[in-house]
């Protein structure tokens, strides 16, 4: 085989490579052009085991339309609900702050003791998608319902400022729910 041939066959696997590759790129809907849950799906989005199912694509949840008529089921709302359902599964916890006063007692009195504190905290799945927002009542407690998985919890906190806290990593098991206590310190000392 000559030069000249060996040269034609590499045009031509470069020219298929080259329209492959953009119809790939053309096909492929980016999270921006993204705006109901079909797309969302067949762009490859995780989808949500809810009912009715869910898919996230950078921050925006689509939910599959399962009415009967053509109509939209709020597929634009991107914020996740408070809980998913129908899992018997979950976390529960206590938001509690402290200290609360600028110097230990001793003995100690019990004014001085860690608070309740009312906050929200994110929940994110291993893959990084918010599936839940716990909000703490005033007595601190919260509970949110969750599929089997592992979780990171981002309690949100003013940026730059106290009270602050850290994030924590939990696994939920298929049944029961995962205690935890998040501790806010509040920056008196």
């Amino acid at each position: 085989m000559s030069t000249k041939n060996y040269i034609t066959i590499l045009t031509g696997v470069a020219i298929v490579l080259g329209i492959v590759i953009a119809i790939k790129a053309i096909k492929a809907p980016s999270a921006e052009t993204v705006t109901n849950f079909e797309e969302c799906a067949a762009a490859g989005y995780p989808i949500r085991e809810t009912y009715p199912e869910q898919c996230a694509a950078d921050g925006k949840v689509f939910t599959r339309d399962i009415s009967d008529d053509d109509g939209i089921i709020d597929d634009t709302d991107t914020t996740p609900p408070p809980s998913i359902l129908p899992y018997n599964s979950g976390i529960r916890g206590v938001v509690m702050i402290g200290p609360t006063c600028p110097v230990v007692q001793f003995p100690p009195t019990g004014e001085c003791d860690d608070k309740p504190y009312e906050t929200t905290i994110d929940i994110y799945n291993s893959a990084g998608a918010r599936m839940a927002v716990a909000t703490s009542e005033s007595d601190g407690t919260f509970e949110v319902s969750l599929p089997p998985g592992t979780y990171t919890l981002k309690p949100n906190m003013p940026q730059g400022r106290m009270p602050s806290a850290g994030e924590q990593t939990v696994t939920v098991l298929a049944t029961g729910y995962v205690e935890v206590t998040v501790q806010y310190d509040s920056g008196i000392r």
